[in-house]
């Protein structure tokens, strides 16, 4: 309850506004089809809040912002709709969103619906219609995919779908250091690539991993494009901890200068 309290009213004088990650809603509209569209434009963005049971205005910027609260009384009936409205209209969805009904100090009840980012392109259909649609979330507001987009936006999602897949792994690993396997030559099993030093998970980029070689405090970086990724497991090493495995498909090599070159393995 305080940290949704937080939200919709920082403090100092300065309201929430609404954004890539926000988005304030007075009702839960009894239009199944607008819940759905505004869930899934969240999970095929960067996730986010919605809050239901929250005014909004414009201020003298055009900037939307939180202007009070609207307490929803009985909220069972809403978080049962917004439930419904999710499971019947979207497709792939992974994870369905937290329907958080919450009473806050003063006595008002809201609600807050979080939603993760999906690692696959949520797809909304709306009874009756011919044509499936693709909210995404665009700043203050959703917008649907042009269908010049799609195509594009499903390669982008297979990439992503690695990164959230590598996070995953990556927390659940039990040590920083990585076994990295590749291909030194066609038609042979992956071997492990073997630099100076441990290899470890430095970020994941939009584009691909940033790996780096060394101990720390001075690794080497580089950087391995998620379509050169073949495969990630948890296996055990020596000491018979979780260890995160990752299988590229590329020939990585040490140039005199101690970077990390790679060539892709051509199909």
């Amino acid at each position: 309850m305080d940290e949704f309290e937080r939200l919709i009213f920082p403090g100092a004088g300065a309201p929430a506004t609404e954004g890539q990650k926000f988005d304030a809603k007075k009702g839960v509209t009894k239009k199944a089809s607008e819940i759905a569209k505004d869930v899934a434009a969240f999970a095929n963005a960067d996730g986010g809040v919605l809050a239901y049971g929250v005014e909004e205005s414009t201020d003298a910027n055009g900037t939307k912002v939180v202007s009070g609260v609207e307490d929803l009384g009985d909220t069972q009936s809403d978080c049962r709709r917004i439930e419904d409205a999710t499971s019947r209209l979207l497709h792939g969805l992974e994870h369905r969103p937290d329907v958080v009904p919450l009473a806050l100090r003063a006595g008002e009840n809201v609600i807050a619906v979080n939603i993760r980012p999906s690692a696959r392109l949520v797809t909304l259909w709306r009874p009756g219609e011919p044509v499936l649609r693709y909210p995404v979330r665009r700043g203050e507001g959703t917008e649907y995919l042009r269908p010049d987009e799609v195509d594009a936006a499903m390669l982008g999602y297979a990439a992503r779908a690695k990164s959230i897949r590598l996070r995953e792994l990556i927390e659940e690993a039990e040590t920083s250091d990585v076994d990295l396997f590749h291909v030194v030559k066609r038609d042979v099993p992956p071997v492990l690539f073997k630099p100076d030093g441990p290899v470890s998970v430095l970020d994941l980029a939009s584009s691909g991993v940033w790996f780096g070689y060394g101990f720390s405090g001075s690794k080497i970086p580089f950087l391995i494009p998620y379509e050169w990724v073949h495969s990630t497991w948890l296996g055990l090493d020596l000491s018979i901890s979780k260890k995160l495995h990752v299988f590229v498909t590329a020939t990585l090599y040490k140039t005199q200068a101690k970077m990390v070159g790679a060539i892709p393995l051509l199909s």
